[in-house]
């Protein structure tokens, strides 16, 4: 009996259909990069109280008024009190108390850098400080919800569907973020903003490697995610030219128009069609790809419509985000004629010793990594210097880190690779918070080698933590690890937000919960080189005879091979 892969031999491994899926799946890539990361600019915005005897329509920032009306320490004033004015009408140092402070219902802000953020807007300074950062938890929210959701309608009616229906959230939600005049429905529209994007980000991905062959599958997978990492660095050089938020929401979310045009472009999958047993209209699909790829399917795969086979293991490696993919949520394809005897159940893997303090360990580590990558990309607005430089420079160590993780995986193992970048990561993140801020240049490159160890650490954790779990579980594993660093996600912006508490606080932060994880990774045991675990005894077992120091040096190609027969992704890529 014949299967997708022979089928995908005859009618072209990587043919002008399959390049043209691709492209349109790097463009969506791109596009769905730049909403996540765009609250970012608002966290550093200097303002001070209004002094209604002192400030007119036309005042600024800085005013003459201000030593003798706001308390200064060292140079800095404060934010949100004043000193006790003893005259209504009048702006004399006299006539202010500098030994009372009253708090103020209206400010001034330091339009300098920025003309309008939502923090100018919807005043989010002093008592309302704590929503700044939601905009970005939301988004999150948004992420996990979406990934729960329209997963599951994927996997019921199909990938076109949606598809469309994240394209529709994103764009629409990211359209609606611009107009709105309510900083909670603003929050709601990012929410459905990051629904749409992260699962239509995990949708194409699957279609973008499932049109492939078995060998390309690794390097398309990683090529598609690549644009995600230039569309964040893409709002910095947008933020250079356009200071007004609503506008700069408008030229980020503008470019996701052009994604309305896959409501027809993009074909079903093929791989979900034949698991639901319509075959015709996979054969349909086929036909098209051989019709573009200009070649002639061979008599004999057409002979029998129930050739078809089912085979939904696309073996590639996904990344952070990725930044962002919440593979945690949407249910694993299996072969057709594979049933489940039993009802598995997450608390089959609990119930065992090794299991479940592997499990934790991997769940702190998924917490660890997803705060760290996304804290470090929301603090960048926090550090001295360049606001833009810096953030263009923080998303684009995210490209190198790739090539990184494929370098230590094949001499330092999963374990040995997963450990190092974490507290690499962590290690940087610490120093970092501690370097003086007229050394700049150095404090934004410990940032840089944090950011580059954690987003090397995101992709490593999806390889590793799928071969831990054995073949039964994996999907529900994998996904459960990831529900899991969707928290450090949703906590990350906050985090980064008590920098107006302690400058240093969010980098410490960062640091030593990542360099803490990076050490508990060390209790795992090694899994490159060895037969992946089939049943859950079998995992419970594992790694007995491997002590904590225990680490393999392995040949690249055996690496390769490992990862493309091994399924060391199969719960992730299955996901949708």
């Amino acid at each position: 009996m014949l299967d997708m892969e022979e089928i995908l031999l005859h009618v072209g491994k990587l043919g002008k259909f399959q390049i043209g899926i691709i492209a349109l799946c790097c463009y969506a890539s791109f596009v769905l990069g730049m909403p996540i990361v765009q609250g970012t600019f608002v966290y550093r915005i200097p303002f001070r109280c209004i002094i209604p005897s002192c400030d007119m329509d036309n005042s600024t920032y800085n005013m003459e008024f201000l030593n003798f009306t706001i308390p200064n320490d060292d140079g800095i004033y404060a934010e949100c009190q004043m000193y006790l004015s003893l005259a209504n009408d009048s702006c004399e140092p006299q006539d202010f108390n500098s030994s009372a402070t009253v708090g103020c219902s209206n400010w001034v802000y330091n339009t300098t850098i920025f003309s309008s953020t939502t923090v100018t807007e919807f005043d989010l300074v002093c008592e309302k400080a704590w929503l700044r950062p939601m905009s970005q938890s939301a988004y999150m929210v948004g992420m996990l919800i979406g990934g729960i959701t329209i997963g599951d309608l994927s996997d019921r009616f199909g990938r076109r569907i949606g598809i469309s229906l994240a394209i529709l959230l994103f764009s629409g939600g990211g359209i609606a973020c611009t107009f709105v005049q309510d900083y909670i429905v603003f929050l709601v529209m990012r929410m459905i903003t990051g629904a749409g994007g992260v699962s239509m980000f995990l949708l194409i991905f699957i279609l973008a490697v499932e049109f492939v062959g078995k060998d390309l599958r690794t390097p398309i997978g990683i090529l598609v995610q690549l644009p995600f990492s230039l569309g964040e660095a893409t709002v910095g050089f947008l933020a250079i030219g356009i200071r007004d938020w609503r506008w700069l929401q408008l030229a980020i979310t503008a470019p996701a128009i052009l994604l309305l045009p896959y409501l027809w472009l993009m074909p079903e999958s093929v791989r979900w069609l034949v698991s639901k047993g319509r075959n015709e209209e996979a054969m349909i699909i086929i036909h098209r790809v051989a019709r573009v790829n200009n070649v002639v399917i061979p008599q004999h795969l057409l002979g029998e419509k129930d050739q078809l086979e089912k085979n939904n293991e696309i073996h590639c490696i996904p990344q952070k985000d990725s930044r962002d993919l919440d593979p945690s949520n949407i249910q694993q394809k299996i072969s057709t004629n594979e049933k489940k005897q039993h009802t598995i159940s997450f608390l089959d893997i609990l119930r065992r010793k090794n299991m479940r303090r592997r499990t934790f360990i991997l769940f702190f580590s998924w917490i660890a990594i997803n705060l760290g990558n996304w804290g470090l990309d929301f603090n960048s607005g926090n550090l001295s210097g360049n606001i833009f430089v810096n953030f263009i420079l923080i998303m684009l160590v995210e490209l190198p880190s790739n090539a990184f993780m494929w370098l230590s995986l094949d001499r330092l193992g999963r374990k040995g690779s997963l450990s190092f970048t974490m507290i690499l990561g962590g290690i940087c993140c610490l120093v970092s918070g501690f370097i003086p801020e007229d050394m700049n240049s150095v404090m934004v490159g410990f940032n840089l080698v944090g950011k580059f160890g954690i987003a090397s650490a995101f992709g490593i954790a999806y390889i590793y933590s799928a071969e831990l779990f054995p073949t039964e579980y994996r999907s529900l594993g994998i996904g459960a690890c990831s529900t899991m660093g969707r928290i450090g996600g949703i906590i990350a912006a906050p985090t980064a937000a008590l920098a107006s508490v302690y400058g240093p606080l969010p980098l410490v932060v960062f640091g030593v919960v990542a360099t803490v994880a990076g050490a508990m990774v060390l209790l795992l045991p090694e899994t490159y080189g060895s037969e992946l675990p089939q049943t859950l005894d079998q995992s419970d077992t594992f790694g007995r005879d491997q002590n904590v120091l225990y680490f393999t040096c392995c040949d690249n190609q055996e690496v390769l091979e490992h990862i493309d027969h091994g399924t060391p992704n199969a719960g992730y890529e299955n996901e949708a």
